[in-house]
């Protein structure tokens, strides 16, 4: 038989708002950050994360994401093809 084991996850939201680096115009961005209590999330030392470790990690990845460039869902993949494929699969 097999044995699932599920571990609680410690999650936060971080949004961002601003002007599109592609558009120009008002964009708006939420993530949801996560990781779970589980014996092989450790910290450097080896020893395990408390729930405060991970709030504390997570905290300084929301800073970081928000530091990048705000982009539509569209503008965004706009960037990853030429114009002209983008006009093609519209």
């Amino acid at each position: 038989m097999r044995t699932i084991t599920t571990y609680d996850e410690v999650s936060l939201t971080g949004s961002k708002y601003g002007k599109c680096a592609v558009c120009g115009k008002q964009a708006t961005k939420q993530k949801k950050f996560y990781q779970t209590l589980n014996p092989y999330n450790q910290n450097s030392d080896g020893s395990l994360k408390s729930r405060e470790d991970i709030y504390r990690e997570l905290r300084v990845t929301i800073k970081t994401w928000r530091k990048e460039p705000v982009c539509h869902a569209e503008c965004g993949a706009r960037e990853r093809y030429s114009e002209e494929d983008w006009r093609k699969d519209r």
